[in-house]
Formats: C-alpha cells, structure tokens, sequence
C-alpha cells in the first residue's frame, strides 16, 4: 500500500469516526430532551397551601411507611434519629427525577419538603443504606 493510499484511508477512517461521533451526540441530547418532558409530562404547578403529610426517618425505616395524597400537597420527611439518610426517588440502582428533586441527604433533625406535583406510584428510599422505603401514591385533586 502507497503512502498516498495510507493516508487516504487514515482521513476516510476519521471521517467515519467524527460521524459516529457526531451523531451519537445528537442522539444523546435528543433522548436527554426526551426524558426530560416525559419526566414532567404528568406535572403542574400548584397554589401554595394544601395540606402536609409529615414522615419521620428513624431506625433506617419511614414511618409510617405508605402515603397517599392528592397533588398540590406536600410531603415533609423528617430525619427524628441520630443517622445521616440520603433521600431518593427511584429504585436503589435507578433513581428518576420527581418534580425537579433527585436525591438530598438529610443529617439528624433536618427536614426536607417536596409539592406533589406528579400524579402516580413513586418510591422513595434511603440510598445510603438502602433498608428505609416509603410507597407515594400521588392522586389528581
């Protein structure tokens, strides 16, 4: 093979590397987009008020384990014990976005707040140690 022909080949085999490239970055950013309206295609924005629904984090268990409630409230999880949690929506390996909240971690006495906005069936767990899980069911109003 020539030196012209190795050439030839070196610039059709980056050509074909910066297209690949190229196009799987597109793709990313499209099912990027994707996901993020789909994530929030169930979602509105609520009045302030309503009602709060308080969970206590203690002995690497919510409790109580199981609320229900409309959308526009909100859900206050409180850490009432000595540990650190690390509070997630999603599965332990799978966390999804839930109204523009991912993960927080929570220290002793520290709470956090989040408005119902999505309507359905969430999971929440503790992501540090994976023991503590509550089941969200959001309803329409």
């Amino acid at each position: 093979m020539t030196k012209k022909m190795k050439k030839t080949r070196h610039i059709r085999q980056r050509l074909w590397f910066d297209v690949f490239v190229g196009l799987s970055a597109c793709a990313l950013v499209i099912f990027g987009i994707s996901n993020r309206l789909n994530s929030h295609a169930n979602s509105i924005d609520c009045p302030d008020g309503g009602t709060v629904h308080s969970i206590s984090l203690i002995d690497d268990s919510f409790v109580p384990n199981h609320v229900q409630m409309p959308r526009c409230d909100t859900l206050k999880i409180s850490n009432t014990g000595p540990s650190e949690y690390s509070v997630a929506f999603g599965t332990h390996d799978q966390h999804i976005d839930y109204s523009g909240f991912t993960m927080q971690t929570l220290g002793p006495e520290e709470f956090l707040e989040i408005k119902a906005t999505q309507v359905g069936r969430f999971t929440v767990h503790d992501h540090l140690r994976d023991r503590a899980h509550l089941s969200l069911d959001v309803t329409p109003k």
